[in-house]
């Protein structure tokens, strides 16, 4: 019982040595999730850091890299890979189930972060509407296989 109580305070000790890095990195706003009320601000390129306008998401195009922004302090909410989000912008009227109603005209947002093999943006595949098209009874199918957005789930 006495070296079981040892060991207990000297894993204490440890951790309270470790903790402190633990706790400033958590305690960095830019290290934080996103929050309600977030703006969503552009993550690379020339206009990083500017908000996403309804008009810089072209529809059917392709998805834009976003992070969170605290409206009330500005700051990006960089400081975590996982705050990177993919907008991607959609027609509406093609839009179903829990999709439709979590999009807002048409845009619809997911994780850039692909967490089933711990992979970014850059395997992400744009979707690419499937249609078919019928000629003399006959049908054929246009367009490629990949994730189909319209039909998923957004965050």
């Amino acid at each position: 019982m006495k070296n079981r109580r040892i060991v207990i305070k000297a894993l204490g000790a440890g951790l309270s040595v470790m903790l402190p890095g633990v706790t400033l990195a958590q305690a960095d706003p830019r290290n934080a999730r996103p929050q309600e009320g977030d703006r969503l601000v552009f993550a690379d390129g020339d206009n990083k850091g500017t908000p996403i306008k309804l008009d810089a998401l072209l529809l059917g195009g392709p998805p834009v890299t976003a992070m969170p922004q605290d409206a009330a302090s500005g700051t990006v909410r960089d400081g975590s890979r996982l705050n990177q989000i993919l907008l991607v912008r959609l027609d509406p009227a093609r839009l179903q189930g829990d999709t439709q109603g979590r999009s807002a005209q048409g845009v619809v947002a997911y994780s850039a972060v692909c967490t089933h093999v711990d992979t970014g943006k850059a395997d992400v595949q744009v979707p690419v509407p499937r249609f078919r098209v019928r000629s003399g009874g006959r049908g054929k199918d246009y367009g490629r296989a990949g994730h189909a957005a319209s039909t998923g789930t957004a965050a």
